[in-house]
């Protein structure tokens, strides 16, 4: 997968739809590095596709305000053996993995912002039926708790 950097296009206000080749532009370094850092987490279970658990790792790897809540609420994924094979072919999204960027996508258009940052991903996975949700939820980790957490972080100035 290859993250290009960010292209400044001032006249253009609309995110582009997550299916066009310009779906990379508005996402924060920090989203970028969330992304790049589930791929390494795939990879090193063997695994082709990225899912939620895998952005879910690599989000708390690349932004301490996501690694401050889930030690919050110590959430513990439990391991995966590696699979027994590496497969062909390039690193994709699995369908949860899609559906969790297609839901960061309408967080943004929601909050009328320009840029996808990790907090919109991880918001997108706790929105989400999936298994991933499913366990962060176990913990006491919910959108709305999330969201909660993150306005008091920010009125105290963190």
């Amino acid at each position: 997968m290859s993250i290009s950097e960010p292209v400044a296009t001032p006249e253009s206000d609309a995110l582009p739809e997550p299916s066009s080749g310009r779906m990379w532009e508005p996402f924060t370094e920090a989203s970028r590095k969330g992304i790049v850092g589930a791929q390494e987490v795939a990879e090193k279970e063997k695994m082709k596709l990225m899912d939620c658990r895998h952005l879910v790792l690599g989000l708390a790897e690349a932004d301490p305000r996501i690694q401050d809540y889930l030690i919050l609420r110590k959430v513990k994924f439990p391991e995966r053996k590696p699979a027994s094979s590496e497969g062909e072919g390039d690193m994709a999204f699995s369908q949860d993995g899609k559906r969790a960027i297609e839901l960061a996508f309408e967080q943004v258009r929601s909050e009328k912002s320009d840029h996808i940052d990790s907090i919109h991903l991880f918001m997108g996975i706790l929105k989400m039926d999936s298994e991933t949700r499913k366990t962060l939820n176990a913990y006491g980790a919910t959108f709305e708790d999330f969201k909660a957490w993150l306005k008091k972080r920010e009125a105290q100035g963190k």
